[in-house]
């Protein structure tokens, strides 16, 4: 028998239900259900507790059938239902639709039409001419499909720190040089000093932001623009690594630099300790729910406080590091 599974890993297969049942065509509702169980599970109690005291339906968006197949999950590592289900839709399809561009509707339309059900299908698809031509599927919406592949690629791949961080400074660098852009700073895992990086995040402050996002597009080492807004830009490096930089208005620089920090799992503590405090916390400040106050910050220090939590420096650890090496 395989050990228990996590909370987190029983999440991510109900994850996996819910996509493969709205491919298939299910109702709304029933595959919704599994999306809501799977938002509920990340923030509970262990599962083996729960299911060891009887409380598993209590939670939330849990009902009789959910419960059941997560008890099998966390005891098999499975259910039968999921297995149901990846006989007829391989569970591959999760790649495609992770592809930034490529929704529900076309997902089916190129499994069906073409047989792509990975990622390795769809860039094989595309490099083939195969959706050239089919419906719904004009050239801007191929092409935002192959930016969606190069930045889903680049999610799957680890840069070491010591590659990444150079080029976080050079394209720090360049911004300072070409644009008005201040508060210029590395955020993301990079900054919590993780040993490698998906991805690389950049956050400053501008009164033009659009000029800051055209120039950050226009970095000679970029191979492609996979997003480009009002406020945000991504591109994809020769060598392959995604850039996204975040520019907002220099009040805020303490909530951005804090939002763009935390890690998934701090942030959603955060925002539930706010929740019970009647705040919202997001990049763009913190809202006081009882009057619609919006509280912003320059530092990161005042977010903290804001909540009532002390500061503690995303990257006091690596110093410590720096200073037991000296």
């Amino acid at each position: 028998m395989p050990a228990t599974l996590s909370n987190a890993e029983i999440a991510k297969l109900l994850a996996q239900i819910r996509i493969l049942m709205e491919f298939a065509g299910e109702p709304f509702f029933k595959f919704m259900a599994y999306e809501r169980a799977a938002e509920t599970l990340e923030n509970a109690a262990p599962v083996a507790e729960l299911i060891a005291a009887g409380r598993l339906k209590e939670l939330p968006g849990v009902g009789k059938t959910i419960a059941g197949r997560i008890e099998e999950m966390c005891t098999t590592g499975t259910c039968a239902y999921l297995e149901e289900l990846r006989q007829t839709y391989p569970p591959t399809l999760v790649e495609v639709l992770g592809v930034s561009g490529v929704g529900m509707k076309t997902a089916q339309q190129l499994f069906v039409q073409l047989g792509v059900a990975s990622l390795a299908d769809l860039e094989k698809a595309i490099a083939a001419g195969a959706l050239a031509g089919m419906p719904r599927l004009g050239p801007k919406t191929i092409e935002n499909i192959k930016r969606g592949v190069l930045s889903y690629k680049g999610r799957l791949q680890r840069t070491p720190i010591g590659k990444a961080l150079p080029i976080a400074r050079s394209i720090m660098a360049y911004l300072a040089e070409h644009t008005a852009a201040a508060d210029l700073a590395y955020a993301g895992s990079l900054r919590r000093a993780e040993p490698t990086v998906g991805d690389i995040d950049i956050v400053c402050t501008s009164d033009d932001a659009d000029a800051v996002i055209r120039t950050f597009t226009r970095y000679e080492k970029a191979e492609a623009v996979l997003a480009e807004g009002a406020t945000k830009a991504s591109i994809w490096l020769t060598g392959g690594l995604q850039i996204d930089l975040r520019v907002l208005p220099a009040n805020v620089y303490g909530n951005l630099l804090q939002h763009f920090t935390g890690s998934r799992e701090h942030n959603i503590q955060l925002r539930e300790l706010a929740v019970r405090k009647n705040l919202r916390v997001s990049e763009n400040g913190i809202v006081d729910l009882s009057d619609g106050r919006t509280i912003t910050c320059r530092t990161e220090e005042e977010v903290y406080a804001a909540i009532g939590l002390a500061y503690i420096p995303g990257d006091a650890l690596r110093h410590r590091r720096d200073r037991s090496r000296a």
